[in-house]
């Protein structure tokens, strides 16, 4: 439904009729082709037929498809995910720098006052 919304320029509603009816052929012809079956489903969605072949419609339908165009804030592409995963390295680089200096700082002073107290 994504892909046909982005590449014909389809209303949102109408690319998830389409793929609806797109489930339902496959339903009914599980072993049919692809081709066969968007053309049953546009052509009662839209009255039209779309143009792609086999190969372009085991592409749009595989896993890897569906998520390398998922690039949203937050989405699983590789370009997502390694910006994700960088910013999550930095963040730990500077909360483990934190941690260290803080706790350089607590056991100095933890050490001055036990000095302090011991020269009372």
């Amino acid at each position: 439904a994504d892909t046909l919304a982005r590449t014909h320029a389809l209303p949102f509603r109408i690319s998830h009729e389409i793929a609806a009816h797109f489930v339902a052929e496959r339903r009914r012809v599980p072993a049919g082709p692809l081709v066969d079956a968007l053309a049953s489903a546009t052509t009662a969605v839209i009255g039209r037929t779309l143009p792609y072949t086999e190969t372009e419609l085991q592409h749009v339908l595989s896993a890897a498809h569906f998520v390398e165009v998922r690039q949203t804030l937050g989405g699983p592409s590789p370009v997502r995910t390694t910006a994700a995963l960088a910013a999550a390295e930095q963040q730990l680089r500077t909360d483990r720098a934190w941690t260290t200096s803080t706790q350089t700082l607590l056991g100095d002073a933890a050490r001055g006052l036990r000095a302090a107290v011991e020269a009372l």
